[in-house]
């Protein structure tokens, strides 16, 4: 639990070559030694993918978020939490791609449920909040 959010702790500081490292020797670890939640595993994985894509790799994020999505289709009742960050994740590539109506609809169905469940007001929810923010912003600025 903590592997995976000190990645995402350094995205959000914008060290993204550092939580890309991270995210990998983690998956390294996990595919050794399988974690007793695999939506950590898919945590990891989204991570991966967000750190790929602000380092302009998006085939890469594109692998890494897909399989983030497979975990997440195997393991239905994975945290909502990981949802919304698969979601943000998939409309920032959906912007780079120039895919502002995909990114919207994306945008959107995140926001849904960071509204729905985000009453928390805990670092990973400000994390959430402030990444849809900031793509936000992308799409209409």
């Amino acid at each position: 639990d903590a592997g995976h959010r000190a990645v995402w702790a350094a995205i959000s500081a914008g060290e993204f070559a550092q939580a890309r490292t991270m995210a990998l020797a983690l998956l390294v670890m996990a595919a050794d030694r399988p974690p007793a939640e695999p939506q950590l595993v898919a945590w990891v994985l989204a991570g991966l993918a967000a750190s790929e894509r602000a380092l302009g790799d998006r085939s890469a994020a594109y692998s890494a978020i897909d399989r983030a999505r497979r975990i997440l289709a195997a393991h239905p009742n994975g945290a909502t939490r990981f949802r919304i960050a698969y979601l943000l994740v998939r409309a920032e590539l959906a912007v780079d791609s120039g895919d502002r109506a995909g990114a919207r609809q994306l945008l959107a169905d995140a926001r849904r449920l960071l509204d729905a469940n985000a009453t928390e007001v805990d670092a990973p929810w400000q994390q959430l909040r402030q990444r849809e923010a900031a793509i936000s912003r992308r799409i209409t600025g």
